[in-house]
């Protein structure tokens, strides 16, 4: 998933995972951004995933991701 990010986003500094639920069908996870660069909206971080699912050698239901932001 980094390699969709940092190609989007020239100021994510890094993907930190949270949690993996037992089987790891659930991830909780957070994208750091520099500050100093342009704003990144959830619905922007969301787009990003969703259009680089076929890039992945995992599957993801579109349906079930979820992002928010934390300040």
């Amino acid at each position: 998933v980094e390699p969709l990010y940092f190609k989007a986003f020239k100021n994510c500094i890094r993907i930190g995972i949270l949690r993996l639920s037992k089987g790891s069908t659930i991830i909780d996870s957070n994208v750091y951004f520099n500050s100093s660069g342009p704003n990144v909206t959830p619905s922007d971080v969301k787009n990003t995933l969703i259009n680089g699912l076929s890039s992945l050698n995992f599957t993801v239901i579109p349906d079930s991701i979820s992002v928010s932001q934390t300040l």
